[in-house]
Parts: C-alpha cells; structure tokens; sequence
C-alpha cells in the first residue's frame, strides 16, 4: 500500500472499525502498523470471541461485532464516499473473520456502521487527524527498524482519552 493509499483508505478503515467497536463496547487496544517480512499493514487491535466463545454470544452481540468488523469500509464510505476496492475480496481480514461470526455479507453491516460513525462523528474525525498527524513518525519508525512488530500509531489510551472528550 503506498502512502498516498494508507493516508486515503487506510485511516478512515481502521478509524472506522475503532469508532463502531467503541460505540458498541468492544475493547479495542489500538491502532498500528504491523510489519512483518518487510511489508508494513495497517491494523486495528480489536477484541473478537474466540471459537470456543462463539456460541456463548447473544445474537445483538454478534450483530455488534460484524458490524464493527463492517465500520472500516462504511468509515472509507463516510470520509470519502467510497471505499477500496479490494475490500470486496472474500480473503480480507475483515470478511474471513466476519465468516466466522456469520454467513451475510459484510456490506449488509455497512449502514448500521456508518450511521454509527455518523452518530459519533466528531470522535471519527479527532481520530483520523491524529493518525495521519503521526503517520510521517510511525513511517519512519519503520523503515529504520530491521524487526517485525506492531508499531503504534494511537495507544489504548489514547482512544479512551478521545472517546471521553
């Protein structure tokens, strides 16, 4: 993903992704890159039930969370008026662990996500601010590290600070 790309697409996803999960109380640690082998992918640290808890999950608890699984394209859809493309590819993260969780479509979840980030909109543009504010820093982090990691971009407590305001 070029820079150009991660500064259009990748910061309203995953601001997306954190404004619904936070909406709907699901933990969410924080926002960062992850580089592995080189290769450096945005990401949003999200709580998800593990398999042995699916069954345990309410079905409004489930809808919860394949609809913060759908907040990163409806939070491209409400920064841009449209989203990337390749998020319609069945191997994406957000659609492999959507399946986990249900059989419907992610993009059935979009409107539920992006009136939720309609309705938390001042936090969704704070939280995008700060992310392409710290992107330079984080690059640069990156391309002097020789170690695969998460690199932070906002911090847990960061998020709470900025939902809380």
């Amino acid at each position: 993903m070029s820079n150009a790309e991660i500064l259009e697409y990748a910061i309203p996803h995953e601001a997306g992704h954190v404004v619904v999960s936070k909406a709907f109380n699901i933990p969410v640690q924080h926002i960062g890159f992850r580089l592995k082998n080189g290769l450096g992918t945005p990401i949003a640290s999200i709580w998800q039930p593990d398999d042995h808890e699916l069954n345990d999950i309410t079905d409004k608890q489930r809808d919860e969370y394949c609809c913060g699984l759908a907040g990163g394209i409806a939070g491209e859809l409400f920064a841009l008026r449209c989203y990337d493309p390749s998020n319609d590819e069945p191997q994406t993260v957000d659609r492999v662990l959507l399946a986990r969780l249900t059989i419907r479509d992610i993009l059935e979840f979009v409107p539920a996500a992006k009136h939720t980030i309609h309705h938390h909109r001042r936090v969704f543009r704070q939280l995008c601010s700060k992310m392409k504010l710290r992107y330079p820093d984080v690059r640069r982090e990156i391309e002097t590290s020789n170690n695969d990691g998460v690199f932070m971009l906002v911090t847990s407590e960061e998020l709470d600070q900025l939902w809380c305001n």
